[in-house]
């Protein structure tokens, strides 16, 4: 590959924290020639969710179980009976809506495409999952999706960018920003992204852009050919889009690791393992083949020939909370991976998450 930058542990200096890198966060195809260190930001793709996931839980208070759609923009227009109105934000932040559509336009989770997508009538609400719907094209949407029915009563897990996008809506405006502005939206989801996970870390690196200074990792084609600059993602942000370091991004999984409370109490991290028991909040798994616990988000993100690559894990351990089973928590092993291109000879679907996961399993000793 091209570069790589890595972290585990359970603390974040010491022999118990093992930084390292490899290679290129910007080859000589793209000057000046940095190499990939545990500090370089990466665009980190839907590892974001994690972020998102963090922050309606600490800010939304109540109202993370109540309709969703009372924080949607205020000149949005929703058909009467649609059964949007009856999604909360939990469940957007669970995968858990019964959104079906894994985009909800061309060019991903737009304002303009997140508008249609829920003000849309849901005409076959007890229809048959089918999850996940792809991303629409540009012949067929919004008029007619590319799935027959983008939005359904059956809330089993479905895996969505969807669902995530609409929280850059949700919980600045759960918030009380009163404004229906993209830009100001947006704005504020960042910020209190920004407050409530990397500010009480003491990280103020973290953004939905990259850094001022060339510095972060752009997208390879293996061996070095340039691929793609995500650049300023704000817009676009809360599924996927934030420059994170690997450095940076284990202050948080050590602090939810150690139980510190500096980002969740016992109980918080409780709700996004356990809650609903049918899928993590934020997370894509609890547990790995063999049952262990293994709460780990990936994130992919591809152009041409090629993708960028992140997964973050804790592996065993356990988190608890008093007056449920177990009562508290225990700590594990914590994880980070980003990889800036394509791996070179890898079977097709070897990508960060498939790493990490093999490599924790494979250190299990008797």
């Amino acid at each position: 590959m091209v570069g790589y930058a890595l972290f585990v542990g359970d603390r974040t200096s010491g022999p118990h924290a093992i930084y390292d890198a490899f290679g290129y966060a910007r080859t000589a195809s793209s000057p000046p020639q940095e190499a990939f260190t545990p500090e370089t930001p990466m665009q980190i793709a839907s590892a974001s969710k994690v972020l998102t996931a963090i922050t309606a839980l600490k800010t939304m208070g109540a109202n993370f179980d109540k309709p969703a759609y009372t924080f949607f923009p205020s000149n949005w227009s929703l058909p009467a009976q649609t059964i949007v109105k009856n999604i909360t934000a939990h469940q957007f932040v669970s995968m858990t809506s019964g959104v079906q559509q894994y985009y909800a336009g061309v060019g991903g989770q737009t304002f303009a495409n997140l508008q249609t997508f829920f003000s849309q009538p849901v005409l076959l609400p007890n229809a048959p999952a089918t999850c996940p719907g792809s991303n629409p094209n540009t012949t067929t949407f919004p008029n007619a999706p590319l799935i027959p029915n983008p939005i359904v009563s059956n809330t089993a897990p479905c895996y969505t960018d969807t669902n995530f996008g609409i929280m850059r809506l949700v919980i600045p405006r759960a918030s009380g920003v009163n404004s229906n502005d993209p830009t100001t939206l947006a704005d504020h989801y960042v910020s209190l992204v920004q407050a409530n996970v990397w500010a009480p870390l003491g990280v103020t690196g973290p953004a939905c852009k990259p850094p001022a200074a060339p510095g972060y990792a752009l997208l390879f084609l293996y061996p070095g050919q340039v691929s793609a600059d995500w650049g300023d993602n704000t817009l676009l942000c809360g599924d996927w889009g934030w420059y994170v370091s690997v450095q940076e991004y284990s202050q948080l999984l050590i602090s939810l690791n150690s139980a510190d409370h500096k980002v969740l109490s016992d109980c918080q991290l409780y709700e996004v393992e356990n809650n609903p028991s049918s899928h993590p909040i934020g997370f894509d798994t609890r547990t790995d083949s063999h049952g262990r616990r293994y709460l780990e988000k990936n994130g992919e993100e591809g152009a041409g020939k090629t993708v960028q690559s992140t997964s973050v894990a804790i592996f065993l351990g356990h988190s608890g909370c008093p007056g449920q089973t177990p009562s508290s928590p225990a700590p594990g092993v914590a994880g980070a991976l980003w990889i800036d291109s394509n791996i070179n000879g890898a079977a097709k679907g070897v990508i960060a998450s498939t790493i990490l996961a093999q490599a924790f399993q494979d250190a299990v000793q008797p």
